[in-house]
């Protein structure tokens, strides 16, 4: 499959979310990738351009490398114990292994450390952070954990690349993407404490207005009642009969009657 179509369909619908929503990039916090993790991508990281096609997880071309690796290595269950995996072409290190046997192009640019490999979210990642234009500067190589546990490269217990096995697979010359959590914990913590601010900020608002309504609907029951009592009280005391106009602008108490004699 073609990567760039991948990249094209994910920048086409990311840009009609945010239209939708009217919103711009600078709004986001974050977003989510979900992607199918054994499949491998190698790029040109000068260019952007990849190298071949990505390799899907399900592609079974490499079932002669898996043959052979099983064979070398002493069996589909040789590195099981690192990575939690057997050597199956399910994985993303024998599609490696198939393309540096099998694409000039990507064993040379491997070779010459100007080519990068990923599954689709460290193809995307790349991309989406500014590319070959911003290497150096904002474009990230990585993956995260969960992914890079597909790849047949990662072990498990220490949650990280493990060279032994990197080397035996004869991907010796592969740079790995630096592996990340799905969100940092930093990332978290933020999130969380503006999760619970906001949601204080939302109850305090409801008490408000729960409050506001309340005293709303006393008022309206109580203030005629209270004007009409006391009204009464001082137009009953008053020489001038009926009171004068004069009563009406003012609370209607013995003290600040002005219509009394």
């Amino acid at each position: 499959m073609d990567p760039m179509a991948i990249l094209s369909t994910v920048e086409t619908c990311a840009a009609g979310a945010l239209q939708k929503a009217g919103a711009t990039a600078r709004d986001l916090v974050g977003i989510g990738i979900t992607n199918q993790r054994e499949t491998t991508v190698v790029w040109d990281k000068r260019t952007g351009a990849p190298l071949y096609d990505a390799i899907l997880w399900h592609d079974g071309r490499t079932s002669d490398v898996v043959q052979a690796l099983r064979a070398e290595l002493g069996g589909q269950d040789a590195v099981r114990g690192v990575t939690g995996l057997p050597i199956s072409t399910y994985f993303s290190a024998s599609k490696l292994r198939w393309l540096m046997e099998n694409v000039a192009e990507v064993r040379d640019g491997l070779q010459a450390g100007t080519a990068l490999v990923g599954t689709i979210d460290s193809w995307l990642v790349w991309n989406l952070t500014g590319g070959a234009r911003g290497v150096g500067a904002t474009t990230r190589h990585v993956t995260d954990v969960t992914n890079a546990s597909r790849t047949l490269l990662m072990d498990l217990a220490a949650a990280r690349w493990h060279d032994e096995t990197i080397q035996a697979l004869g991907l010796g010359a592969v740079r790995c993407p630096s592996l990340h959590l799905s969100l940092g914990l930093g990332l978290v913590l933020r999130l969380r404490l503006r999760l619970r601010l906001r949601l204080r900020l939302r109850l305090r608002l409801r008490r408000s207005r729960s409050r506001s309504r309340s005293r709303s609907r006393s008022l309206t029951l109580t203030l005629p009642l209270t004007l009409s009592l006391t009204l009464a009280r001082c137009w009953a005391r008053c020489p001038r009969s009926p009171p004068t106009r004069r009563c009406w602008g003012r609370w209607p108490t013995a003290a600040h009657c002005t219509a009394r004699a």
